[in-house]
């Protein structure tokens, strides 16, 4: 009987000890795909720039980050700028405009949906945290797609800050998983694209 519960304890302590491993495997295994860098990847969309007064500025790309997959380029930064940050809004309109980029009538992930300009509130998986949030996506001649995602957060409870501005803008090309997305979308809404080049077609 002794002995049986010698090997028992044993048990339970290397069961403990694999669980310990396997999770400081993943956690650590969830560090690295998850991996942002300070400096710009050689193979960076030169589309995905941050204005002059951006700071914390991180990038992600295939060549430098697992999470990303194919064709994924991922821009984040900083802003010291009020809500609702129309300094930033007039500047990406600009700036992705100018460049033979349009926003669709429609959003890309849920063409059911009309898009808009309003912003909204999020609640987070964060227990006490919302993210005030501003959602756009645009599209360019190549069936490229820029989804720039602008938020505040703050606690749910207490003083906001509305004067941070966290900014992520993820460029999708066309050898990326957002290429079904897109025709799909052009399935529903042909005309909607003209300019849209017959060659790149996503498929």
């Amino acid at each position: 009987m002794a002995r049986h519960t010698v090997n028992l304890k044993t048990i339970a302590i290397i069961s403990v000890c694999v669980i310990f491993v396997l999770v400081s495997y993943f956690e650590r295994r969830h560090e690295l795909i998850h991996r942002f860098s300070k400096q710009r990847p050689t193979d960076f969309p030169a589309v995905l720039l941050p204005p002059e007064n951006a700071l914390e500025i991180e990038y992600t790309s295939p060549s430098t980050s697992r999470f990303n997959g194919k064709g994924i380029y991922v821009l984040r930064y900083r802003l010291n700028q009020p809500h609702p940050a129309d300094e930033f809004q007039a500047w990406i309109n600009e700036s992705l405009s100018s460049q033979g980029w349009v926003r669709p009538k429609h959003s890309l992930l849920n063409p059911q949906y009309r898009t808009s300009s309003k912003w909204y509130v999020k609640e987070t998986t964060t227990p006490g945290r919302d993210f005030l949030v501003l959602h756009t996506e645009w599209i360019n001649p190549k069936r490229e797609v820029i989804d720039v995602l602008i938020l505040y957060r703050y606690p749910a409870e207490g003083p906001k800050d509305l004067d941070t501005l966290y900014v992520n803008q993820t460029l999708f090309d066309d050898t990326s998983w957002i290429k079904k997305s897109v025709n799909r979308y052009l399935d529903l809404y042909p005309e909607e694209f003209p300019f849209l080049d017959p060659n790149s077609t996503g498929k």
